[in-house]
């Protein structure tokens, strides 16, 4: 079958078939895309004033952490505590404050310095009360052996939660109720 030959445009002369015309348009259609989409993706790529103002600060605070976990894991706990002693002094709120401190206590249980642990901790639980220090504080206690203060903060960390959270049930509080049955036997 012989291909039927359709005048779409004239090009020096020739007859262009529609099917090349129809083609090079899919191309035109597809580059036009690629290019939208490219300008759509360097625009969400560039932060705003704000956005790139609160991420230098997650970064600032993840590398905090990083450094003092860094230094700790290399033998130099001092020199860890010093770095969070550091961000502790520029926080300005006492939630921040608190933060610190819990950083500070899970700096001192890894390194196995259980008492200077309980004692961050317990700073955070005075700045902050949360499910988070109250946690950490249970956590401490029951690796001191301390298992009637383990028992009372894991308790007190399952009365941090809102009636609604209880009733729906998370995987944490169900681990927190399961500790508490263990650690009571």
């Amino acid at each position: 079958m012989e291909e039927k030959k359709v005048v779409v445009g004239k090009q020096s002369g020739r007859r262009i078939p529609r099917r090349v015309m129809v083609i090079g348009g899919m191309i035109a259609a597809v580059c036009v895309v690629a290019a939208v989409a490219f300008a759509i993706w360097l625009r969400i790529d560039t932060p705003t004033a704000t956005t790139k103002d609160s991420t230098a600060t997650k970064k600032t605070q993840l590398t905090v952490r990083q450094q003092a976990s860094a230094k700790a894991r290399t033998g130099d706990y001092e020199g860890g505590m010093k770095v969070l002693d550091t961000e502790l002094a520029a926080q300005k709120t006492e939630q921040a404050k608190a933060a610190s401190y819990s950083d500070k206590a899970r700096l001192a249980l890894n390194a196995g310095k259980n008492d200077e642990a309980l004692a961050f901790a317990q700073n955070a639980e005075k700045l902050s009360p949360t499910r988070l220090t109250s946690k950490i504080i249970a956590v401490i206690a029951e690796y001191k052996g301390d298992t009637a203060l383990a028992l009372q903060y894991y308790q007190l960390t399952i009365d941090r939660y809102t009636d609604e959270e209880k009733s729906i049930g998370t995987v944490e509080l169900e681990e927190l109720q399961a500790k508490i049955k263990e650690l009571s036997q």
